[in-house]
């Protein structure tokens, strides 16, 4: 119980600043696509997944090794030692990007635009990227020490910042995509500069060559899954742009970012706050009833986020959006559903994570990008932005089957698929009766649709989804959170 309180405190406090995020992402959105023709959107959602690729291989997944190692240190000074390589390898790596990466602007632009046409876009993108890839392994430690307050605030302190110059950048001097981009690498240069001042106590500028070597090869072999899980879900911008045109792009763009709120509001505080405890509870004797009950919550989480943005995404867009970006909303639906198989497979892959037989990660990534681009090159051309969506629908849950059936060969946890199949079943029937609902963006059409999504968890308690454990655990939880401001007004006596 105390664990589950422990978590529940980090996600709760991971998640405040994600979904604060996902607020102002939001407000964003009506500035956008006003703003921004969806040509113009396309243009940016490039110039922003272009350096996405050359940061998942620059960054040689350190983070994820630095949570690894950290969690082994037998010593104090042992953890000092990872801390240290980690810090220290990950700044050098960014000042040797940095120097190639302002001579490789103009073939880069070339490949991804097809001119230099946009090489300013892409050179502030880069320039973003860089200062990005210099903060991963300082914010990395600091949900090591469970410092989420400060965590949350740096975050915070940069989205505050970015959007109080996208409002100035874009709405008043009408600097559109070249805005946008100047206000990102604002944001992230502040966070550079609080990170460098938060956690200069943490660590000293030294490498240890055997750690370091260690931490490669765990780490190294998680590349060619990122770039993998890269293709999966970025991969279809490339093929879009090249069988349709930029405007079918960002009306795709735009309907694929309303369904990663999903991510940043479940997935991604969940995971934040799991990945701190997960390696320690694999030394408890209950372990794998532990990951069993993760696994029901989680799975839950995602599938009630995703009904609920599926239900209202026609009517989300219709008010948020400009008028031309309205077919946005068609592939929400679709997308949402590869979004479940991407979730179970951040569950079903601990047991490769445990076994520390990364490469097993990068296979089932491997296999999700073939199923990719195997289903890009043949619907795209033929179905365009409906195309893509089910391309990724299909690759998710083919990369999710390969997970599953690699970890439990490697490490066998017992997961109630059963229990998901019900999950997933009753998630479908209440998507259907949101859908025979008529009116877009009518205030009694929006009403009904919610009060169905609210009446899903009802639905699955009726039925027997949720675990005792986890009833009791909830509860508990919620009556910890009502004694708190009670007990700060007694405190204040």
């Amino acid at each position: 119980m105390a664990d589950s309180k422990r978590l529940l405190k980090h996600v709760l406090i991971y998640g405040s600043g994600v979904w604060a995020g996902k607020a102002i992402g939001f407000i964003m959105i009506p500035i956008y696509t006003r703003a921004l023709t969806p040509s113009d959107y396309g243009v940016l959602e490039l110039a922003s997944r272009t350096t996405d690729i050359v940061a998942v291989m620059l960054g040689m997944g350190l983070a994820s090794a630095l949570f690894r190692f950290h969690a082994e240190g037998k010593s104090e000074a042992e953890c000092d030692r990872v801390v240290n390589t980690a810090v220290t390898f990950a700044g050098v790596i960014g000042l040797i990007a940095a120097v190639f990466l302002a001579g490789a602007a103009a073939p880069i632009s070339k490949i991804v635009f097809g001119s230099i046409r946009y090489i300013f876009y892409l050179k502030l993108a880069l320039i973003a990227m860089v200062l990005e890839l210099s903060t991963m392994v300082p914010m990395a430690l600091l949900r090591i020490h469970e410092r989420s307050g400060l965590y949350t605030a740096i975050n915070l302190t940069r989205l505050g910042t970015a959007l109080c110059l996208n409002i100035y950048l874009v709405v008043m001097r009408r600097m559109g995509v070249l805005g946008v981009l100047t206000s990102n690498v604002a944001g992230i240069s502040l966070v550079l500069l609080i990170l460098i001042i938060g956690t200069r106590h943490y660590w000293k500028p030294k490498i240890d060559s055997r750690i370091l070597k260690g931490m490669l090869a765990y780490s190294l072999p998680l590349v060619p899954s990122s770039l993998a899980m890269f293709i999966l879900n970025f991969g279809d911008r490339y093929f879009l742009r090249s069988c349709c045109s930029l405007k079918v792009l960002g009306i795709y763009s735009l309907g694929y970012k309303l369904c990663l709120v999903m991510p940043g509001l479940v997935m991604e505080p969940l995971g934040l706050a799991w990945s701190a405890v997960v390696f320690p509870v694999a030394a408890r004797s209950d372990a794998e009833r532990v990951y069993g009950r993760y696994f029901n919550v989680y799975m839950f989480c995602v599938v009630f986020f995703s009904l609920a943005l599926a239900a209202l995404s026609r009517d989300l867009i219709s008010v948020m959006a400009d008028p031309g970006y309205i077919d946005a909303w068609k592939i929400v639906p679709i997308v949402l559903l590869g979004f479940f198989a991407w979730a179970s497979v951040n569950v079903f892959e601990i047991g490769v994570f445990l076994e520390k037989k990364t490469y097993y990660r990068t296979f089932s990534c491997l296999i999700g990008a073939a199923v990719a681009m195997g289903t890009y090159a043949y619907l795209i051309p033929r179905y365009a932005a409906m195309g893509a969506a089910w391309a990724t629908v299909s690759s998710f849950f083919a990369m999710s089957v390969a997970t599953y059936f690699f970890a439990r060969k490697l490490h066998p946890i017992r997961y109630d698929l059963r229990r998901m199949a019900l999950l997933v079943g009753m998630a479908i029937a209440v998507y259907g009766l949101t859908a025979l609902v008529p009116g877009q963006g009518k205030v009694s059409a929006i009403a009904l649709r919610s009060i169905a999504v609210l009446l899903f968890p009802a639905i699955l308690y009726a039925a027997g989804y949720f675990e005792p454990e986890n009833i009791a655990a909830a509860k508990g939880a919620v009556k910890s959170v009502l004694r708190t401001p009670a007990a700060l007004i007694r405190s204040s006596r």
